[in-house]
């Protein structure tokens, strides 16, 4: 999927509050960020086309920082409510999508989960922590 003809990625942000039980939260906010030049299959060799990375697009002369979080759709650096706005506005379920990035996150933390615990019990010497 492109936006504009531009490749984006989305940070997602996810805390991890107890192990066991495990207990996962997803937060409502995170980033859309963009790469600074239009995709083109053509032109393998520009990596301000073909990566989002932050690092590497600030030094692209198309960079856009974002400065107002009223104005979240301007930039190289979107908010993830605008990216959820977006879909909606062309008629894909936000909803839908979310419900299977949450779904993605669980199992990724879930395959980890054993050997979370067993580095939590050797290292951590009070449960609280």
């Amino acid at each position: 999927m492109l936006i504009d003809g531009y490749k984006f990625d989305l940070r997602i942000y996810v805390a991890i509050t107890s192990i066991n039980p495990l207990r996962i939260y997803m937060y409502d906010e995170g980033l859309a960020r963009f790469a600074t030049e239009q995709y083109s299959t053509d032109d393998h060799e520009n990596k301000f086309s073909h990566l989002t990375n932050y690092s590497i697009n600030k030094h692209s002369e198309h960079f856009v920082e974002n400065k107002s979080a009223r104005e979240d759709f301007i930039g190289s650096k979107r908010s993830l409510t605008y990216f959820k706005n977006l879909l909606r506005d062309r008629n894909i379920s936000d909803s839908h999508i979310f419900d299977k990035i949450k779904d993605i996150i669980i199992k990724t933390i879930i395959s980890i989960e054993g050997m979370i615990i067993n580095h939590f019990e050797a290292h951590v010497p009070y449960r609280n922590n």
